[in-house]
């Protein structure tokens, strides 16, 4: 599971960039809900320090310190936050309690105002403040090792992580049909393949490039080498239905692959026009290595 916590310590801002930054955070919350992450809050964060001299309730109840609308909509979204410090007596900060679950290989971050945006290393492990979409995207790709997910996890975080991907369903059992097993090693490469696939194929897809100058650019941007199948596999009926995959009873045919390493693992994919997904890139299949 991914977990985010506000940071009330990290709520501060400047009296000029407050209402940007409410309105940010606040939109942030209601994007990670509908997202499924949780998101949680320490129970005190109400009587948080602002600005150095008022708490999170004056600013929000004071009558005309921010605009109505974002001063309702971050209360709703805080309200609506379970809180981590259910034991009584409980000392802790929120960044302090963060720093401990990410200790524990638990993938936990911090959500906090954009201005504290970024990466800390708190005894040696990677504490994530997310105060921006793209940070958060950062985070849950770089959650499948803070967090040692399982290949359940991985593949049910990647909807969050990829955004520009859509994933078959029934992925998690081709896991096994790579050379290695699955782990640190091929959940770090697997991350970093499909992060290549997400950030950089879109946009030169979007250019309009022959087969033969997107995948040279693509290996350009990524270190990936991609390509479709050879004329001879072409010519091999048997082998080419090897890459047709169904997607909600719409067959697709993922010839195009994604090398791992040179000579073997493969990850095929499908762009262009389709029914399944609004999202640009079908990823259809894992492999060692299908006929040729």
């Amino acid at each position: 599971m991914i977990t985010l916590v506000l940071d009330e310590e990290r709520l501060r801002a400047s009296e000029e960039s407050l209402e940007s930054e409410f309105l940010t955070i606040a939109g942030l919350l209601e994007k990670w809900r509908k997202e499924g992450v949780a998101v949680k809050k320490r129970s005190s964060i109400w009587v948080a320090n602002v600005n150095g001299e008022q708490a999170l309730f004056n600013i929000l109840f004071e009558n005309g310190r921010l605009d109505r609308d974002i001063a309702g909509q971050l209360l709703r979204e805080i309200d609506a936050l379970p809180d981590w410090d259910l034991l009584e007596g409980e000392l802790r900060t929120s960044f302090e309690f963060v720093c401990e679950e990410v200790a524990r290989q638990r993938a936990t971050g911090c959500a906090v105002l954009p201005q504290f945006d970024g990466v800390m290393d708190v005894d040696g492990h990677r504490v994530y403040l997310v105060g921006s979409s793209a940070q958060a995207i950062a985070f849950y790709r770089d959650a499948a090792n803070l967090g040692n997910f399982s290949e359940a996890q991985f593949l049910s975080n990647a909807i969050k992580a990829f955004p520009e991907l859509y994933l078959h369903p029934k992925l998690e059992p081709q896991l096994s049909r790579f050379s290695r097993a699955f782990g640190p090693d091929l959940r770090s490469v697997l991350t970093s393949a499909l992060s290549s696939l997400n950030d950089h194929l879109p946009s030169l897809l979007a250019e309009g490039r022959s087969s033969h100058e997107l995948a040279r650019a693509f290996q350009a941007l990524s270190g990936f080498e991609i390509s479709p199948e050879s004329p001879n596999t072409h010519r091999n009926r048997a082998a080419m239905a090897e890459r047709d995959v169904l997607f909600d009873k719409i067959k697709v045919r993922c010839e195009w692959h994604l090398k791992l390493e040179p000579h073997r693992d493969r990850i095929h994919f499908f762009f262009g026009q389709h029914k399944v997904s609004q999202r640009p890139i079908l990823v259809g299949i894992f492999c060692e290595h299908l006929s040729t």
